[in-house]
């Protein structure tokens, strides 16, 4: 035999083989296909219902969630300034706490000096 019969053989073989390769890849796409659309409708018959409910029940609470939102803020800032009325008036009876216990310990003093008692 001569080399371009050989050639010719060889090279007829590789294309035989190709195509064989081709036709494997070709049926493997379409068994792979068949198993993505079976679970892309899976998908539209399961979860896009989950989806649609979720979306209905975040749109239907959305207002309440807003007020509820805005009265947590105004109770905040209510609680806050009632906080600091509180503050104040427990500094103001401190201070009056201390003013009456200088007074008190004034007149326990001088009363303990009517008596001749030492007093530091």
């Amino acid at each position: 035999m001569d080399n371009l019969t050989i050639w010719i053989a060889v090279t007829s073989a590789a294309v035989v083989l190709q195509a064989f390769t081709m036709l494997a890849m070709y049926l493997a796409l379409r068994k792979t296909s068949a198993k993505v659309e079976g679970l892309a409708e899976e998908v539209k018959t399961k979860v896009l219902p989950t989806v649609d409910l979720v979306h209905n029940t975040v749109t239907e609470l959305k207002p309440r969630i807003e007020t509820i939102v805005i009265n947590v803020s105004e109770s905040t800032t209510l609680m806050k300034g009632q906080l600091e009325r509180l503050d104040a008036t427990v500094n103001d009876v401190a201070v009056a706490m201390c003013g009456l216990s200088f007074v008190l310990a004034g007149a326990y003093g001088r009363s303990l000096e009517g008596r001749g008692a030492f007093i530091l």
